[in-house]
């Protein structure tokens, strides 16, 4: 049972029920944690978890496609990296202009394409 999360420079310290000595504590040291989805706060309408954006298929508004989603940067505005069929990496800043629309259930997003981005 997690007892309690505390934010340390650009890493967590979470303190575990039973895990009381240095020792047991070093062991768990680098490990990843995990929560079940049911578990995760329910968002805002066009609100999403990074995890449900990757690997959707994305389209131009024209129905063309773009390729899919790689993964998400995590910047001031969150960009979307976007893998075309021969590999080639495509950003897109994950702002409404551009990304009108996310369709989770679909499993698409679509990009509005302008000159120079996609």
């Amino acid at each position: 049972e997690v007892l309690r999360v505390k934010k340390h420079k650009n890493i967590y310290i979470v303190t575990l029920q039973g895990v009381d000595n240095m020792d047991v504590a070093e062991d768990l040291c680098g490990l990843s944690v995990y929560l079940p989805s049911i578990e995760f706060k329910e968002l805002q309408e066009n609100e999403f978890y990074y995890h449900e954006l990757k690997g959707l298929t994305a389209y131009a508004e024209s129905g063309n496609l773009i390729g899919t989603v790689d993964h998400v940067l995590k910047s001031g505005n969150d960009i979307l990296v976007i893998k075309d069929e021969e590999g080639k990496e495509i950003m897109v800043p994950f702002v409404d202009e551009l990304v009108p629309e996310v369709n989770l259930k679909e499993r698409t997003i679509t990009i509005n394409t302008i000159e120079g981005l996609v």
